[in-house]
């Protein structure tokens, strides 16, 4: 009987404790009942305090959670719920998720101005959050996380560029002057990762000058760091892959054309070069990859009648493969003895691709 009744008090005590565990959960802030009202009609400027609030809310529960160990690990993943809860609401106007997006990037970009002291794990909610609503409003926000600190944030931020591509095309009157801050982003990026999600961000469809001119001042600026010692691999695969599908479109004028001639040859000098000397399996594959697309837009852009066999050397392999590959590589660019294809006009390359 004692044992019996010792059982039903703890069952009780558990059931007050779920009771009132249940009725906090379920407990509405005054901030989501403001949001609740604005939602479903037509917010002007008078109303950001209420979103703002809303938001700062969410980050002030953020930042308790992640300094408590027990909350850290789920703290982010909550954070982008909340956040997707309010998005994806259905009773949202038009009007309530323009505000919305506009006050995320907002007070989000106000976050990641004081990077020095923020979170590296609130940092990519943020940046996961913007990736998930997909908006052109918070555009400003993320070519402002292209230049963060940390590399998660950078990836982040270029993938949700990518995802906007539309939308941003879609405004003429902006276009040139975002892929331009993109494109400065990217050109100063010394992840092979993020670069290649960068470039991936400024390819439009349909080849726009702007396009264009975006993903070569992101070349000029990676073949800067490249020369001085920046680790070689996949990054530039997807300018190559764009400026070949640009050249069988017809929508690479010869200027253009030359001046992708003069960044490609370089690049596949580095390439074949460190492809003697990388082990690492990885890193092999990544040469590989970007000596076989470099060449092919060689071949596409200058259509030579006995065009060199950098990376058909390669892939038959053998000891003496490097040797031969930078004996085809010198019937490209050029060397001290003989000049190679590229050394003429209309490229230009100087002798030796520095």
């Amino acid at each position: 009987m004692t044992s019996h009744r010792m059982l039903l008090g703890v069952a009780c005590l558990l059931g007050l404790v779920f009771t009132a565990s249940t009725s906090a959960q379920q407990r509405v802030s005054p901030e989501d009942q403001a949001m609740d009202t604005l939602r479903i009609g037509r917010p002007t400027e008078g109303d950001n305090d209420i979103v703002d609030n809303w938001i700062n809310k969410e980050l002030g529960i953020l930042r308790q959670a992640l300094a408590d160990p027990v909350l850290m690990d789920r703290a982010g993943a909550d954070f982008v719920a909340a956040f997707m809860r309010q998005w994806n609401h259905p009773e949202n106007t038009a009007e309530f998720k323009i505000k919305f997006a506009e006050r995320v990037g907002v007070l989000f970009l106000r976050e990641y101005r004081k990077a020095e002291e923020l979170n590296e794990r609130l940092a990519r909610a943020l940046a996961r959050v913007l990736l998930n609503l997909e908006s052109a409003f918070t555009r400003d926000t993320l070519i402002a996380g292209l230049s963060f600190p940390d590399q998660a944030v950078r990836y982040l931020s270029a993938q949700a560029l990518r995802e906007i591509q539309d939308d941003l095309a879609a405004d003429a009157g902006t276009l040139g002057q975002t892929l331009a801050a993109v494109a400065q982003a990217g050109a100063s990026e010394s992840s092979d990762v993020v670069v290649a999600r960068i470039y991936r961000a400024v390819q439009l469809d349909g080849f726009p000058q702007e396009s264009l001119n975006a993903v070569f001042t992101i070349l000029e600026g990676r073949l800067g760091q490249l020369r001085g010692g920046a680790e070689l691999g996949r990054g530039e695969i997807p300018a190559l892959q764009y400026l070949s599908q640009a050249a069988q479109a017809g929508n690479l004028p010869e200027p253009l054309r030359v001046r992708a001639v003069q960044y490609v040859a370089p690049l596949l000098r580095m390439h074949t070069e460190r492809f003697a000397e990388a082990t690492d399996e990885r890193e092999v594959a990544a040469i590989q990859a970007t000596i076989d697309a470099a060449e092919a837009l060689l071949k596409r852009l200058v259509n030579p009648s006995n065009a060199p066999l950098v990376s058909e050397t390669m892939q038959k392999g053998g000891e003496t493969a490097p040797l031969e590959m930078k004996i085809e590589l010198a019937r490209w660019i050029g060397s001290a003895e003989t000049p190679g294809i590229l050394n003429q006009a209309p490229w230009n390359v100087p002798v030796g691709a520095p």
